[in-house]
């Protein structure tokens, strides 16, 4: 049979792909849809139709040749778009049978960053191009980084901006100074003189090296005006203002503030421990003890902390406000976790007692007698629900929906014409003891009917 692939792409008016659109092949003209295939060969392989583009909005398969209309649904748009095309009998031949050896008839190209080097990796009709980042060991694509050091690197130096800039010494001018000139940097240092900052020639290092040496006299002698050494001592030089060292002055000039203590008599400088009422120094039991308070506790950082209980909140919770904790327990009520006090309170929720419940006025059951006329309905409020209809007349009683296991209820012939008006209890779904429901006999009979978790039972 002569057919032909037709690859497509779905987009917006603004040529934006639309991702995973539902195509619709119809035969042209009619609401039939055409017969589509994956494949052309002698036993083609059937496509669902309608049937799902990729996320690209591509898709594509093969017909009978036709005219056939396309419809492409998206949930991006309200609006189908509709495609008239043409199967002709184009030979297969003279189309691109495989891509780098990849046959597949809906074939992607993506960009990777893999390996050392641009290659190119083509598996299950996807041609990756790796481009990695070029480094010391891989040939690559230049990272924002690397383009921002490579552009701030140096342009020109001195001025000068050449492929190729040499440096040469010079002694050109009076200091040190950079002549750029050319492709060529000139470092002139020229020689010290009166004039001159520079450096040192050689005979003036000589005539240097040849001026007198140090006086071989020792740390007690000065050197007079004549060249010759003296002893030193306050008899030669007198002190005028700057007064020389002696171990009286130097411990008189030193002064010190509470808490720290000082002798001038004997240089000694001390403090005493600190106590509740005298500041000094930290002892190390002492700062064994402060090292190890308590510097915050629920973000408060006050020094003297209290607690406190309140009843503040619909839940247990813990209130710290400046110095005080406050550990909130609120009654528990139909809305609120709390305490269970010695007031009435309706508390929310199922409860299981493993234990015999006992109150102190004994067990209280909530009756409710039905004198409407219709059906009864049992609510998980009631306990014992009394039928006595103002009229006389058969019932039919609906037990609760989505009962759990233990739910129990009475129902009772208030009336005492059970036996000509039954009273028929029909649980909302399942059985009672396997039937689908049960039937009073006897005047005035009462119905105790619990539920197992499975049906319900009389009992």
């Amino acid at each position: 049979m002569a057919m032909q692939r037709k690859n497509y792409q779905a987009t917006t008016d603004e040529g934006v792909a639309i991702p995973s659109p539902l195509i619709d092949v119809f035969i042209s003209g009619t609401l039939d849809r055409a017969e589509l295939f994956s494949d052309d060969l002698i036993s083609p392989t059937p496509l669902a139709n309608p049937f799902t583009g990729d996320s690209a909005g591509r898709f594509g398969f093969y017909t009978l040749d036709g005219i056939v209309d396309i419809v492409v649904h998206s949930l991006y748009t309200l609006e189908a778009e509709l495609f008239d095309y043409t199967l002709g009998d184009t030979p297969l031949d003279s189309a691109i049978e495989s891509i780098n050896d990849q046959t597949e008839a809906l074939q992607t190209i993506e960009i990777g960053t893999a390996g050392v080097d641009a290659t190119i990796t083509s598996a299950g009709g996807v041609h990756t191009i790796d481009l990695p980042s070029a480094s010391g060991a891989a040939r690559g694509l230049l990272i924002p980084t690397h383009w921002t050091l490579f552009n701030s690197a140096i342009r020109s130096l001195a001025g000068l901006s050449g492929n190729t800039i040499t440096m040469t010494i010079g002694s050109a001018g009076t200091d040190a100074n950079i002549a750029p000139l050319g492709t060529n940097i000139t470092i002139n240092l020229p020689t010290a003189s009166a004039v001159n900052r520079g450096l040192l020639s050689a005979a003036n290092w000589t005539a240097f090296n040849a001026k007198q040496a140090a006086f071989a006299g020792t740390t007690l002698q000065y050197v007079r005006g004549d060249a010759s050494l003296a002893t030193l001592n306050t008899a030669i030089v007198p002190e005028v203002t700057n007064l020389y060292f002696t171990t009286a002055r130097a411990r008189t000039s030193i002064s010190a503030t509470a808490p720290v203590a000082y002798n001038s008599s004997t240089g000694v400088v001390s403090m005493a421990a600190a106590t509740g009422a005298v500041n000094g120094y930290l002892t190390a039991a002492n700062f064994t003890i402060f090292n190890n308070k308590l510097g915050t506790l629920n973000t408060l950082t006050a020094a003297a902390q209290t607690f406190a209980v309140g009843t503040t909140g619909t839940d247990v919770n813990i209130s710290s406000v400046t110095s005080v904790h406050t550990f909130n327990f609120p009654d528990a009520s139909a809305s609120a976790r709390g305490l269970v006090t010695t007031g009435t309170q309706t508390i929310a929720g199922a409860k299981t007692l493993s234990g015999r419940l006992t109150t102190g006025s004994g067990r209280n059951i909530k009756t409710r007698v039905h004198i409407a006329s219709g059906d009864v309905t049992i609510t998980t409020a009631d306990d014992v629900v009394i039928v006595n209809k103002t009229v006389a007349a058969a019932s039919t009683v609906n037990l609760p929906g989505s009962p759990t296991a233990g739910d129990v209820y009475c129902i009772k012939d208030g009336k005492g014409d059970g036996a000509a008006n039954p009273l028929t209890i029909t649980p909302a779904a399942g059985t009672i003891d396997g039937a689908g429901s049960f039937a009073t006999t006897a005047n005035y009979e009462a119905v105790w009917v619990i539920f197992n978790g499975t049906e319900w039972n009389v009992v």
